[in-house]
């Protein structure tokens, strides 16, 4: 066989090989370093963590019918902090905004917003949120 086209299979291999190496061993590699949510937290506007088994009581009146959450998702690398709002009430008497966070009553009544990881972590967290009128006291469900 001639030198040179020893050398040009030879060549076109390496290429190859370059090639095949970089292309599925990126796919590997970003498939190996997927970090998961290891927790999901519901914050004040401050950023302070609420604890478990806090129930938050707000204002509810007929010019106010929104309760803006805040939460927290984490570690900082997660791959994915994408999440998910759940409401113990049917969606004609709340909703939860799931982009802003915003929870809109359409009722005077308390509600469980539940909130969830979507990787598949299974990682959630659930507040609990009392309506109170201006006298302070609850809001008559």
């Amino acid at each position: 066989m001639n030198k040179k086209v020893v050398y040009i299979v030879i060549l076109i291999e390496c290429i190859l090989a370059v090639f095949l190496i970089s292309f599925f061993g990126q796919a590997i590699f970003s498939a190996v370093n997927k970090v998961p949510v290891q927790y999901v937290h519901f914050t004040y506007a401050d950023g302070t963590v609420i604890e478990d088994n806090v129930a938050l009581q707000f204002e509810l009146s007929d010019s106010k019918r929104d309760y803006q959450v805040y939460w927290e998702v984490g570690p900082d690398n997660a791959t994915n902090t994408a999440v998910r709002f759940t409401c113990d009430k049917d969606e004609s008497m709340v909703i939860v905004d799931e982009t802003t966070g915003v929870v809109t009553f359409f009722e005077d009544i308390d509600v469980i917003i539940t909130i969830s990881s979507t990787d598949g972590s299974n990682v959630s967290d659930s507040i609990h949120l009392i309506p109170q009128n201006k006298d302070g006291g609850n809001v008559e469900i």
